[in-house]
């Protein structure tokens, strides 16, 4: 079991699945290791963890030569012992497309997913180039198929899954992680060409306002019943079972989109889910309200699952524009554990949507939005 609530989904057991570890060559500790790639990854959760593991290595490229990485056989096959359905995070304590693991080591990874077709794997990763080139390769590809028939040699049941010829597999969704429009710019046009069954987002830690309207999944209207499905450019409309084709001509404009269908981006492509969680722990930066509603109204006009994972250490106590419009009871910041934070990510009472903003834990911050607590999976969204 795992506390991570995006792996909470009705009908599965939520956890986590670490099979790449990483062992200290000093102090023989087994624990993990990666490298930070952006600024998400500053004050990194799992960085902080590895002294509990006697591996008290940065995330950093100057420490790799401290441990040595290796794929753990006895973790690798625990999937197969699951009896009920699993969510699976994979790799929460690093990234599966490290440059440190080699493409054996994902291999075995990915043969050990297809196997355990009737449950879901969730891959969040910094590194999308990479991702797209193992995931395009027909290599790869064949190498993971090997590696099945070799679990298939080993396993006790009768029947193998028919997942051998099913590419991009079924069962594993892959996201990037995208705290900032930088990352989100840079990140997101390589999810989209990767082929994935699911394609999601983690604004996690959300750092700044990103606009992700122009990669939604946004609406279509069925041309028999009228209903709304979300989809590419051909989809069978899941309430009538009518095929609607579309035509590819039409230019997709993020702020501009036509109305009644509305248009995906001229990829073809979309995204299906998309997670906004605030930062945790001794350094957590505040995430301002209106950058959780921007999101969320993004996905609601595109019918994209959203999901709010955690609000962090930081709770907006006062907002300006809404509680004191004429700045009369304005609060007084007594300490580093209260800040006025404003729709840009600047500090002090001047500039737009200016909240204040005040350090208090995970659990008492909770992750209600409005009065809502957001919960959406893909295939919940209508």
């Amino acid at each position: 079991m795992t506390k991570i609530e995006w792996t909470h989904r009705p009908g599965t057991v939520g956890t986590t699945w670490n099979p790449l570890r990483a062992r200290n060559k000093e102090t023989g500790g087994v624990g993990h290791f990666c490298e930070k790639v952006s600024a998400g990854c500053k004050n990194c959760y799992a960085e902080t963890f590895q002294k509990r593991f006697r591996n008290p290595v940065r995330y950093a490229a100057q420490d790799a030569d401290q441990v040595e990485v290796f794929l753990d056989e006895q973790t690798l096959l625990e999937p197969l012992t699951w009896r009920k359905r699993r969510t699976a995070f994979v790799c929460s304590q690093t990234d599966l497309f490290l440059r440190h693991y080699t493409d054996e080591m994902i291999c075995k990874v990915f043969a050990v997913m297809a196997w355990q077709a009737q449950d879901t794997f969730i891959i969040l990763t910094k590194r999308p180039d990479r991702a797209n080139a193992f995931l395009r390769s027909k290599e790869m590809q064949e190498k993971i198929k090997q590696n099945m028939r070799q679990i298939y040699g080993g396993a006790t049941c009768c029947e193998c899954p028919d997942q051998d010829g099913i590419w991009p597999l079924s069962n594993v969704w892959f996201g990037v992680s995208v705290e900032d429009q930088k990352a989100a710019d840079e990140r997101i046009p390589v999810l989209l060409d990767t082929p994935a069954a699911v394609r999601f987002l983690s604004a996690e830690p959300l750092l700044g306002p990103i606009d992700i309207s122009r990669w939604l999944s946004v609406a279509w209207q069925c041309s028999g019943c009228k209903g709304y499905f979300s989809g590419g450019w051909q989809r069978t409309c899941p309430d009538c079972g009518r095929n609607n084709y579309w035509s590819g001509s039409h230019k997709f404009n993020g702020r501009n989109r036509p109305k009644n269908p509305l248009f995906p981006p001229q990829s073809g492509q979309a995204i299906d889910w998309c997670i906004v969680g605030g930062e945790s722990g001794h350094h957590a930066n505040p995430m301002h309200p209106d950058w959780v509603r921007s999101l969320r109204d993004q996905c609601a006009e595109a019918r994209t699952p959203f999901f709010l994972k955690q609000w962090g250490a930081w709770k907006a106590t006062y907002d300006r524009d809404h509680d004191d419009p004429d700045w009369r009871n304005i609060p007084e910041a007594k300490s580093n554990h209260q800040r006025f934070v404003n729709l840009e990510g600047g500090q002090g009472f001047h500039g737009d949507r200016v909240v204040f903003m005040e350090r208090t834990s995970k659990s008492k911050n909770g992750r209600v939005l409005d009065g809502i607590e957001h919960n959406a999976w893909p295939g919940d969204a209508a």
